[in-house]
């Protein structure tokens, strides 16, 4: 099936919504001009008209030819642009949030502002409203969670294969554009998800190759991925499969994603397991609010919890840059190790409590604290943050003796993450950041 481009149009770029909990950067520190268009276009089920906000250098010549394209989450986020909007900023990458899920024209656009948005429809079918109701933690349940999400999602791929293809022409701000990239993580994880598994073999361009130059899925460990003709980097965090049943996706079936990576032509495919991480990564503010976390687990995060601070950005951002390589210099990206699992079946611990295996970072093998991926809260089925506890004083002198020990060994392993491809060269200073913090508590 061709898809054809969707018709974009500008709109007043005052009053326009922005998604909730944006990057701690803005636009104006990298110098990006942040715009909204009128996305339009046809299903097999009548028109739709939705929106799309765009991120590109304000001086073209800085703008890389690459484009990401995110859904906007069924609760109003863009997770990948949260985590790693620097990243895309500083390396000339446009992005752009496409409104592609009727439930967020209901919940978010139209309350935000209803003269604006009116006219705003995507063909659905009648399905209860879905962002009250949270994920319940039976499997039975959840099934029929992700089945709603699914049903009143019908036209969503199209409209995402639709907007793919009108960036991809170079329609309204896309001169210049040569890749297109389809990222999501947790919900919108799912909707990349659904868009690979229906819509990346029927929706194709006029000279028949996919609409989407790569693939990055995060946050939805599911079924295994078929092979497909462009590159498709799958990230899962350390808590989104640290217990061998229990987890938010339907298909999880004791880690039944994991399958082989591939460099194959029509299998182009890595599997990147991060060890440490949590669902939602809170290193940053406002995401490390203690307020914020307590109010999501009805009190367990107290005002003493100490927020997660693993790197989880940082190594988004270099899972983000090995697609791109993949994707724009045909680089294949490296391979990692799986998490270990214990015999019970769960991740496995080191002697420090943090886990073993998968893709690893300075904090987590020249440890000061230990990472709780999931937080142990009073229900395990609380997947989405992590907390910390750091090491008594007498265990870090036992590990690392002085302060010169410490230092060594952690500048060290920064050094060889960067070799390995894990650590981007311009993340280094923040990475530096928990050194500092670490020498100023000894």
């Amino acid at each position: 099936m061709l898809a054809s481009p969707a018709t974009l149009g500008s709109l007043p770029q005052k009053g326009h919504y922005t998604p909730r909990a944006s990057a701690r950067v803005g636009v104006d520190d990298f110098d990006y001009v942040e715009e909204e268009w009128r996305v339009t276009g046809v299903t097999d089920d009548g028109d739709y008209e939705t929106v799309a906000l765009v991120r590109l250098p304000r001086d073209r010549s800085k703008f890389s030819g690459t484009v990401f394209v995110e859904p906007l989450h069924m609760l109003g986020f863009a997770p990948v642009w949260i985590y790693s909007a620097p990243y895309f900023m500083r390396e000339g990458h446009g992005h752009v949030t496409v409104a592609s899920q009727p439930e967020t024209l209901d919940t978010h656009l139209r309350p935000h502002d209803g003269e604006r948005y009116a006219s705003l429809h995507i063909p659905a079918p009648d399905v209860p409203p879905l962002h009250e109701a949270g994920l319940p933690p039976d499997a039975e349940a959840l099934a029929l969670v992700w089945a709603s999400i699914a049903r009143r999602n019908t036209w969503c791929s199209t409209v995402l294969a639709q907007a793919g293809a009108a960036i991809r022409a170079n329609e309204g701000p896309f001169e210049g554009v040569r890749h297109v990239i389809l990222a999501g993580h947790s919900e919108t994880g799912f909707v990349v998800t659904t868009y690979i598994r229906e819509a990346h073999d029927t929706h194709r361009a006029p000279d028949g190759s996919a609409v989407y130059d790569g693939y990055f899925p995060s946050g939805y460990p599911s079924s295994p991925f078929r092979g497909i003709d462009v590159p498709l980097v799958q990230t899962i965090s350390d808590a989104d499969v640290s217990h061998p049943v229990i987890t938010f996706t339907t298909g999880y079936d004791d880690r039944a994603y994991r399958r082989d990576d591939s460099d194959d032509a029509g299998d182009l495919f890595r599997l990147y397991e991060l060890a440490g991480a949590p669902h939602s990564g809170t290193r940053y503010l406002p995401y490390n609010s203690n307020a914020l976390w307590g109010a999501a687990t009805k009190g367990a995060v107290t005002d003493t919890t100490l927020m997660s601070t693993f790197p989880h950005n940082e190594l988004f951002n270099a899972t983000l840059e090995h697609l791109v390589r993949w994707v724009v210099d045909g680089v294949a990206p490296p391979r990692a190790p799986r998490l270990e699992l214990a015999e019970d079946g769960r991740v496995a611990l080191d002697r420090h409590g943090n886990t073993r295996g998968g893709v690893r970072c300075a904090q987590m093998d020249v440890p000061t604290r230990r990472y709780f991926a999931r937080a142990p809260l009073p229900s395990e089925d609380y997947f989405s943050v992590g907390i910390e506890v750091p090491f008594a004083a007498d265990e870090l002198l036992a590990l690392y003796g002085d302060e010169s020990g410490y230092r060594d060994a952690f500048l060290a392993r920064i050094d060889q993450q960067q070799v390995d491809g894990w650590l981007l060269a311009d993340d280094v200073d923040q990475m530096l950041t928990d050194l500092h913090v670490e020498m100023g508590r000894r």
